[in-house]
């Protein structure tokens, strides 16, 4: 099945006191990091840091945890993605046959977790081990946000005393440089399935912290560096870091809210010293007014806009029902009058692993999706039973009435004028669209109207994704396995399509 519709590219807005920045930036040349640097965002406060299941599913978390725990590969300023030289000597090695695919890594000999313990292919086995399967009857866990990429691992082998790992993939896997974010095995791994997802499943509270505050890149997050009181995230130099840097003493993540007053607010008054708001035309003029003491700047990074269809959904369950969405859009006009007016430069996305400013960037989009087609789309409607009602809106004899609710985060005005848009759109195709404004899209499953809620019948639309590897499609729940370019899932199964 061919995914409905791609994702816009999306301008992102950094916003910082040049004075303050300017005497954070002395460093290593006199004698070691020195100086604070406060930032802060339009993200919540996390409530859980463990990257791997819902809870942690934030760009909070990834913000913090991304020079904490090491991976192979990074996101480099100039958006490519490279090797990670502090922990991974020279390019790993790659062979692809027509059955197999082999990664080969050779470890930093000096790579060593902030308690001193080696990083070797143990912390590699782990990591698969951990995320091979959402099945518990296959040694999985239900609460794995995903399995993609480490269900098709065959094997994880280790040699040279643990800092040559070999990687075999059942088939290849294009996507592999998104894998191995690694997580420590000595302090981790119980060595039963059972303990380990129950682990898996309590994440990492935010009250607790990272188990043993253990680190493996240049940041180390102490229990005691955590104040929910002041929802401060104190980030220190990890003493046995085994790379050049960091620069400064301490970086601080401060969550003030989502409210563009807010965030200014902070940044005024010197509580924040950079901050990263979700890009609007009234926050960037009222940013501009503030030079020359405060210094910004508007530019496209590693950011998307994009739908999530609900799978769960009577409706959405229905393949036909997702294209028939996809060819209903004219994603040109969404990107014309949303961010396109804060950036003309602004483009529709049509890759599934990189977007539109980095240099691997190629259109790879389904050509059937490239122009809206009104007429097709309710063609897949009526092929499986829907039925033109008096109202405009199609129904199924079974499955009632084609109405479905869009939700997006409060205070994101753009994202709010991208529903209004959509819902027009889809509404010539027999769409009924309901806007919501809800603040429990990412609260869990326990929230009826939650991206995880197995009873939720939103299509959603998340907002940004702020990530450093290429987009995957996060199914969940017993039998969910990712193809390409989609997911099959039982129809019991959410799926968040990206």
């Amino acid at each position: 099945m061919p995914k409905p519709h791609r994702r816009a590219a999306t301008a992102a807005l950094f916003v910082a006191s040049a004075i303050v920045v300017t005497a954070c930036t002395g460093g290593a040349e006199d004698g070691g990091p020195r100086g604070t640097l406060t930032f802060t965002d339009s993200f919540g406060f996390p409530e859980n840091l463990f990257p791997a299941i819902a809870a942690g599913n934030s760009p909070a978390v990834t913000n913090t945890l991304i020079r904490i725990l090491p991976a192979p590969f990074r996101t480099l300023p100039d958006y490519t993605i490279g090797v990670d030289e502090n922990l991974i000597v020279g390019e790993p090695t790659l062979n692809v046959t027509a059955t197999r695919q082999i990664v080969t890594y050779r470890i930093n000999p000096d790579a060593v977790w902030s308690d001193g313990i080696e990083i070797t292919a143990d912390d590699f086995a782990f990591t698969w081990d951990l995320q091979h399967s959402s099945d518990p009857a296959d040694g999985g866990c239900p609460a794995l946000l995903s399995t993609v990429g480490y269900d098709q691992i065959e094997s994880v082998e280790g040699s040279d005393a643990g800092k040559t790992v070999t990687v075999t993939y059942r088939a290849p896997f294009p996507d592999w440089k998104a894998l191995y974010t690694l997580f420590p095995a000595h302090i981790m791994d119980t060595g039963d399935d059972v303990s380990n997802c129950t682990a898996v499943t309590r994440g990492w509270p935010i009250g607790t912290g990272i188990p043993d505050d253990i680190s493996g890149g240049t940041w180390q997050l102490l229990a005691e560096n955590i104040d929910q009181n002041s929802q401060v995230l104190s980030l220190t130099p990890n003493p046995r870091w085994y790379g050049a840097g960091p620069l400064l003493q301490r970086l601080n993540f401060q969550t003030v809210g989502r409210e563009p007053s807010v965030l200014l607010g902070a940044l005024q008054s010197g509580e924040a010293d950079l901050i990263y708001p979700s890009p609007q035309l009234d926050m960037i003029r009222r940013v501009q007014a503030l030079a020359p003491d405060v210094v910004s700047q508007t530019d496209f990074g590693l950011v998307f806009d994009h739908l999530d269809l609900n799978t769960a959904n009577v409706h959405l369950a229905k393949p036909e029902v997702r294209a028939a969405f996809g060819l209903a859009l004219d994603r040109a006009e969404i990107v014309e009058v949303t961010v396109g007016a804060i950036d003309d430069r602004a483009k529709v996305l049509n890759n599934r692993f990189h977007v539109n400013n980095q240099p691997q960037y190629v259109d790879t989009a389904p050509e059937r999706y490239n122009a809206r087609d009104v007429e097709a789309a309710r063609g897949q409607l009526e092929s499986v039973g829907y039925v033109l009602g008096s109202d405009g809106v199609y129904a199924h004899p079974t499955d009632g009435r084609l109405a479905l609710q869009l939700s997006t985060l409060p205070n994101d005005p753009l994202r709010a004028d991208t529903i209004a848009v959509v819902a027009a759109q889809v509404r010539e195709a027999g769409f009924d669209i309901e806007p919501v404004i809800d603040r429990d899209i990412f609260v869990g499953a326990n929230a009826a109207t939650s991206l995880e809620s197995a009873v939720s019948t939103s299509l959603c639309s998340r907002g940004s994704h702020r990530r450093t590897c290429p987009a995957t499609c996060p199914c969940t729940g017993p039998g969910a396995r990712r193809t390409t370019p989609a997911c099959t899932m039982p129809r019991s199964t959410t799926c968040s399509i990206s």
